[in-house]
């Protein structure tokens, strides 16, 4: 509970810097002690719950068009991934071979997320490689057309459904874009808030941490959340470094391979 209320504070002051990262860090954390599946669903009601507090902070700097154009998308395909977790959250660990005196025994979704988890993690390491040292906001490009952005919007949202890591996607396709800084964390946070209710919808029926008996779980680690957030908003306009990518994306790497080796739940 304390690893997890301490991420939640850490990531939640850094995603609105890099558009990612309270989901990247927080579900790790939470499935050290939980069922990937069950990780995955409380990540999601935090991370909604902290978008939304986020929203009344810098909610009034999302460019409109934007967040219909990639975010109802976006929620279309949150459905299915989440209902695809779901389905593969049913199935037995498999019988892996023993490897230093770990025996690999990954639940299909355990293998399905952290799998997914590395390759957003070389992404994310392959594009902080390339971005410029202000950080986002600061590259100049065309405004891409709202069939890109609900091309984008539809990766991003089922990948957000299956694995609650949906900000990668997102801020690689924004970051594209002519935005100034503002523009950039306001209309992120809008979409984000509508993949949250999308796959939350799904998540309710399949997770017992989300009942009222698991409010001792969640809400600590929302308290914290809100509390990194709003530091965060206070040092936005500051500069991103790429550094801070690589090392979000490194961490994704490692705990994507525990996770896809069923090292952790």
């Amino acid at each position: 509970m304390l690893l997890a209320c301490a991420v939640a504070l850490i990531a939640s002051s850094l995603t609105l810097f890099t558009g990612f990262g309270l989901g990247t860090l927080l579900l790790p954390a939470l499935a050290l002690n939980m069922p990937v599946v069950d990780a995955v669903a409380v990540t999601a009601l935090v991370h909604l719950l902290n978008n939304l507090f986020k929203a009344a902070l810098v909610g009034r700097w999302a460019r409109r068009d934007l967040v219909l154009s990639f975010g109802l998308p976006a929620m279309l395909a949150a459905v299915a991934g989440s209902s695809l977790l779901a389905w593969l959250g049913r199935g037995d660990a498999l019988d892996g071979p023993h490897l230093a005196g770990w025996h690999l025994d990954p639940t299909p979704a355990d293998l399905v997320v952290g799998l997914v988890i590395v390759v957003l993690a070389l992404r994310s390491l392959r594009a902080a490689r390339q971005a410029p040292a202000t950080g986002a906001g600061t590259e100049t490009g065309p405004d891409l057309g709202p069939g890109t952005a609900a091309r984008a919007g539809l990766t991003s949202g089922f990948i957000g459904g299956l694995t609650g890591h949906q900000g990668a996607v997102r801020s690689a396709y924004l970051i594209r874009l002519d935005l100034d800084r503002d523009t950039f964390v306001g209309t992120g946070v809008a979409i984000a808030c509508l993949v949250d209710l999308a796959r939350l919808a799904v998540y309710r029926g399949g997770a017992g941490s989300l009942s009222a008996a698991g409010v001792e779980l969640w809400l600590p680690v929302t308290l914290c959340a809100f509390a990194g957030a709003w530091v965060g908003a206070r040092l936005v306009r500051k500069t991103t470094l790429p550094g801070l990518r690589r090392t979000v994306g490194v961490t994704m790497a490692i705990l994507g391979c525990v996770l896809a080796a069923g090292l952790l739940g």
